[in-house]
Formats: structure tokens, C-alpha cells, sequence
């Protein structure tokens, strides 16, 4: 059985990237998003905690006109003890004009001019079952924390699209 945890502190995360790198290798990841350390380099780099804006660090500004890119979560899953699964996620604030609250977006770290191609890594073995438990946490994260969770930029040959299309 896959059991997930959220990883949400600097210590935690970094602690599991090296694991994660291991268990990108063992899967033949071809994405370098996929080697954890690319994306938790881009959170580094353009997280906004010192009270930014997203546009004003990255130059650019995809997602809105006044977006912050506020929280990085790593979701891991574990079969018997083992690292099985990694999904980075991050929390981004956006200011849409006219609004008097803030939209709450969960999506993959980084940009499509960065980061063109992302997916969840995920051991070949546990691949399904990492998918459906993902999946399922979905919605807690939805009521907890954001308004909506967008996972763009996954490529069309992915052996995980199929899975997370199921999962509707």
C-alpha cells in the first residue's frame, strides 16, 4: 500500500532530494524536473517571501497580473518504506483585477519557458497505485488549501497522463 506524506518545511525537502534524484535515476526519468532539484531551484529563486511580485522577480508574469508564489510543498509517496513517488507542488496567489479576494492556484514549480516539460516522478512498479492515492488527496488539498490545481506542461507520451485521466 502507498502511503503520502506533504513535506512543507526547507529541512524536510531538502533532506528528501537526494532520495528523490536516486529514485529519478532507477526510473529513467528523462526530465530534469523530474530530478527535484530543478524545481526546488526555481522555488528558491522566484519565491516571493520577501513580498514581491512574481512578474518583478521573473520578468515575466503567467498566471496573473499580480501573482506570488507563496508556498512549496513536495508531496512524497512510500511502499514499504521506500520512496516510490514525488510530486513538487507550490502555492501561488493571484490578484485578479477587479476581485476583492486572492485566487489560490496549486501547480507544478516553474514556468513553461524554464521548465517546458514536467511530470510526477513515480517508480514504474508503483505507478498506479501513487497515481490513484494522489489523486484522492486532490480534493483535501483543494478544500485546504487552493482554489483550483493546475498540472500543465506534462508531456503527451507520459505514462502518467493516461493514469491522472482516469482519475477524471
Amino acid at each position: 500500500m502507498v502511503q503520502l506524506k506533504i513535506l512543507s518545511t526547507k529541512s524536510d525537502i531538502e533532506g528528501i532530494i537526494p532520495e528523490c534524484t536516486k529514485l529519478a535515476r532507477e526510473s529513467g526519468a528523462t526530465l530534469p524536473f523530474q530530478y527535484m532539484r530543478m524545481p526546488y531551484a526555481w522555488w528558491e529563486s522566484f519565491n516571493n517571501l520577501d513580498g514581491s511580485i512574481f512578474g518583478q522577480k521573473r520578468g515575466r508574469n503567467f498566471l496573473g497580473a499580480q501573482t506570488r508564489v507563496t508556498q512549496f510543498l513536495m508531496i512524497i509517496a512510500k511502499h514499504k518504506g521506500s520512496l516510490c513517488g514525488a510530486i513538487p507542488l507550490v502555492l501561488q496567489s493571484i490578484r485578479i483585477a477587479g476581485s476583492a479576494t486572492d485566487l489560490r492556484i496549486m501547480s507544478f514549480p516553474g514556468d513553461y519557458v524554464l521548465l517546458p516539460f514536467q511530470d510526477i516522478l513515480v517508480s514504474p512498479e508503483q505507478r498506479e497505485d501513487v497515481i490513484v492515492e494522489f489523486a484522492k488527496l486532490i480534493p483535501q488539498l483543494l478544500k485546504d488549501q487552493a482554489d483550483a490545481i493546475w498540472l500543465g506542461y506534462i508531456p503527451e507520451g507520459s505514462q502518467n497522463l493516461p493514469l491522472l485521466r482516469k482519475q477524471g
